[in-house]
């Protein structure tokens, strides 16, 4: 599967703003790291003794302006921005255009019935992204854009890297690009080591960076490749993007524990948000009594429990629900115990 060079490879400085936000919601850790550089300056100044005059202001602002000033929006603030990547119509559109491409990479010939599908789920999903164009997307790429460019400004100054033993990360398109560098990814390992990132602000390991790299750019470039417009090009370009974007989404998930996931939330915590929403829905639900009322003489008998019963059908009651074997007609099925649909399997950067 390999589309065009020319077209395919297209940098992502060339990218409309709705394919740079996915890549720098996916690489939003990076941010993190920057920001606990921005606090060990102040605590550990002798570590940055040697770093040059100009970087000085951006390791401060990493540490006084995030949250206070729009330009440098806090985490809160940042994910608010990507909530246009959480929608269920964006989540299921890019799903249907990966799960097209993949059974296509999986068919026989090119002829195969799977080229209409994922052609019709690009046109979809081409249809859906136009909508979302506008002013607000443009801003937000803007900002966070130029956040972005501050975090990976830091990384690339030898007196600050040498910090902590490594060579500074590259100079050229690093790190939204079709190449991944391991020795840069080994450098966001070793300042998230040292700084204690952890929970709040996700552990990095260099392996883990290197995926979050790819799924950044082929998940932007399937959207700019559908943006572009270019009829020659679009379909196999496309296809080899999101073919390439789903196995970087499963790789992602590779080293990750899902059933510790879903029954530790410790360990769930310890994951990166595009693990997390990455995760597959636990295969019972989510459960919760959130919502649903209570009669005041029910609630405050102790001497009940709380019981259900599946038999035929899931009778649920706030007190002991006397459901025999073979005889069900003092169940009553409320609508509260319809079960909910399954969460839609996000893009690897909306909240878990």
């Amino acid at each position: 599967m390999a589309g065009n060079e020319s077209h395919s490879s297209r940098e992502a400085s060339s990218w409309p703003p709705l394919a740079h936000l996915y890549a720098l919601a996916t690489l939003d850790p990076m941010i993190e790291v920057a920001q606990a550089l921005g606090h060990d300056f102040a605590r550990r100044p002798w570590r940055y003794k040697t770093v040059p005059g100009q970087i000085t202001p951006v390791l401060e602002s990493f540490r006084t302006r995030i949250g206070a000033d729009p330009d440098w929006p806090s985490s809160a603030q940042r994910k608010e921005m990507f909530v246009v990547l959480c929608d269920s119509e964006f989540s299921g559109a890019t799903i249907a255009l990966r799960t097209a491409a993949v059974a296509f990479a999986n068919s026989a010939h090119s002829a195969s019935p799977t080229r209409g599908a994922f052609e019709d789920a690009a046109e979809t999903a081409r249809a859906y992204f136009l909508t979302l164009d506008g002013e607000a997307l443009n801003i937000a790429s803007s900002r966070l854009g130029g956040l972005f460019a501050n975090a990976v400004a830091l990384l690339r100054v030898p007196d600050l890297t040498r910090a902590f033993g490594l060579a500074p990360a590259p100079s050229a398109n690093w790190p939204v690009a079709k190449t991944v560098d391991g020795d840069a990814a080994q450098l966001l390992e070793a300042i998230s080591e040292a700084l204690g990132i952890s929970r709040s602000q996700p552990f990095i390991t260099a392996h883990r960076f290197m995926v979050l790299q790819r799924v950044a750019f082929q998940g932007g470039q399937t959207v700019a490749n559908l943006l572009a417009g270019d009829a020659a090009n679009s379909f196999n370009d496309a296809l080899d993007a999101a073919y390439r974007w789903e196995m970087s989404l499963q790789e992602l998930l590779f080293g990750v524990d899902i059933a510790r996931a879903w029954a530790d939330p410790t360990y769930r915590d310890s994951l990166s948000e595009t693990e997390k929403s990455a995760l597959p829905p636990h295969p019972s639900g989510d459960v919760t009594m959130e919502g649903i009322p209570l009669g005041h003489r029910m609630a405050s008998r102790s001497d009940l429990g709380f019981s259900t019963m599946t038999l035929l059908a899931i009778c649920c009651s706030t007190g002991d629900l006397p459901c025999t074997l073979g005889d069900t007609s003092s169940c009553t099925k409320s609508a509260i115990c319809e079960p909910p649909p399954p969460p839609p399997k996000t893009l690897g950067i909306c909240p878990g």
